[in-house]
């Protein structure tokens, strides 16, 4: 009897909320119906709520899991009330941090290595993507960015003025002596550039260790004279100690626009100007003699100028790997400045032509003041000594130019340097043999013999060519000959006509 009674006080309950339901909606439509019959032309929307009412009101009735939407719709409120509270505490962590950076930074700028400062960057950045994860908010205009963005550009001109005053000092005491590079320059390079940096001697012990068995001699190498050498893909460079310090700048640069794109364009205006420094320091000090005065030397030499010329050539090899680095971090707007790099290219292949172009015009005015009294000297006198003083001394000369070029420039260089020199030679030599005047017939033989034997001597100092046109002193070789197949002439005016260069 009391579970009847209480199934039909359920059902009288649920009979009343219906009933209450239904007044509800009555007493909602009388409402509406008022506000529209002011407006017949509302009719259709009123029809339109009124359906969607009762629809609500069937859906009502329908059984729900009440349980599944209340955890679902607590859950994301959840999720998104922790979510805030996360990014609120990002948002102070970075503004706490940066505010410390603000305070510490003028000191960390001064006094800080630029790995140091490199790795403080990185803790940071890694800080700011880490919480920008955690959170999933976005914080591209965080203060920590911001002021981590203005401090490496601080950095960056701290640095840069530091680097700029080192490497004056440097150039302006530089005694242009071949310094050996340091190991760590080598691996820096390597690392940052993936260049090629190892020696010969360490490059040929390898493939022997592979190619031949431990019982086996390998061949041997100048092993003091690679070490002394700066290696970049296999081409050697002698350079001195201000260039060494130029190299270790640029990677610098180079590291902190990797680290921080931000501070790419600071970095790429640092870059061009100590380039520059070093190209316009260096000429004058070596082409325009200034090194006599600043640094002491006593005279500017034909090793001075070969090792500025490959100073100037290293740097020439690493300026693409540069350019290419520092492009790379370039914002997109920001790119086309780049191009001051190919303009600075430009400048220091200039700079390694007017080099060249000092060391033949010093070989020419050598072989000018040797020349110059071979028309005083008695060469039909049986006492002549063959060879002449004169082309003795020029032999020497060019003997120990050669002997010292081949130790710091590449052979290829090396050729075309003494290419250029041989011209000047010719040109030289034959001008101031023909003034000779009074040539008998054992004077001519003397001379014969003299350029013969100033020919060969100069060109045991190169390997053999078998193009004649390209032999050193072919142009005075074949005007000896011609001379030698004259017959002799009483007057200089004579000597001249008859003994003109084809």
């Amino acid at each position: 009897g009391e579970d009847e009674e209480e199934e039909e006080e359920e059902k009288q309950n649920k009979q009343n909320q219906k009933q209450k339901n239904q007044n509800k909606e009555n007493d909602f439509e009388n409402d509406l119906s008022l506000h529209v019959n002011g407006n017949n032309n509302h009719s259709d929307e009123f029809d339109s709520f009124k359906e969607k009412s009762k629809n609500d009101s069937n859906l009502n009735e329908q059984e729900k899991p009440k349980s599944l939407i209340f955890s679902r719709k607590v859950q994301k409120e959840l999720i998104l009330e922790s979510l805030s509270v996360v990014h609120s505490a990002c948002e102070v962590a970075h503004m706490r941090s940066a505010q410390l950076l603000t305070v510490y930074g003028q000191i960390s700028i001064k006094f800080s290595s630029v790995t140091d400062f490199s790795q403080m960057i990185d803790l940071c950045t890694n800080f700011v993507n880490d919480s920008q994860s955690i959170s999933r908010a976005n914080f591209q205009t965080s203060p920590l960015k911001s002021t981590l963005t203005q401090q490496a550009q601080d950095f960056v001109r701290t640095q840069h003025n530091k680097n700029s005053e080192t490497l004056r000092m440097l150039l302006e005491g530089e005694s242009w002596k071949q310094t050996p590079p340091p190991h760590e320059f080598r691996d820096m390079l390597s690392s940052l550039f993936l260049v090629d940096t190892t020696t010969p001697s360490v490059r040929e012990k390898e493939e022997n260790e592979i190619h031949t068995t431990p019982n086996q001699e390998t061949s041997s190498i100048d092993q003091e004279s690679s070490v002394k050498k700066f290696y970049v893909n296999g081409k050697a460079y002698c350079v001195v100690a201000s260039t060494l310090m130029l190299l270790k700048m640029l990677c610098d640069y180079a590291t902190l626009a990797q680290r921080l794109p931000a501070a790419s364009t600071v970095a790429l205006d640092s870059v061009i100007h100590v380039l520059k420094l070093f190209n316009s320091r260096t000429c004058q000090l070596i082409l325009g003699a200034g090194a006599m005065n600043v640094a002491g030397l006593k005279s500017i030499t034909a090793k001075h100028l070969a090792l500025a010329s490959q100073s100037v050539g290293l740097v020439l090899e690493i300026l693409p790997f540069v350019r290419e680095t520092i492009l790379r971090s370039l914002p997109k707007q920001n790119k086309a400045l780049i191009s001051v790099i190919d303009g600075v290219t430009e400048d220091f292949t200039a700079h390694q032509c007017e080099i060249f172009t000092k060391i033949v015009s010093m070989m020419g005015d050598r072989a000018t003041f040797h020349c110059k009294s071979v028309k005083t000297q008695n060469w039909n006198s049986p006492n002549m000594a063959i060879p002449s003083p004169n082309m003795a001394t020029l032999t020497k000369d060019t003997t120990v130019l050669a002997n010292l070029v081949k130790k710091i420039l590449p052979q290829s260089q090396v050729e075309t340097l003494f290419g250029r020199v041989f011209v000047k030679f010719d040109q030289t030599i034959i001008e101031n043999f023909k003034s000779i005047e009074s040539i008998e017939a054992e004077g001519k033989k003397k001379i014969y013999e003299d350029l013969t034997l100033f020919i060969a001597q100069i060109r045991s100092l190169f390997p053999p060519v078998e193009d004649v046109e390209s032999r050193p002193l072919h142009r005075l070789e074949k005007w000896v000959i011609d001379f030698q197949s004259q017959p002799v002439l009483p007057k200089s005016s004579e000597l001249n006509h008859s003994l003109q260069p084809s």
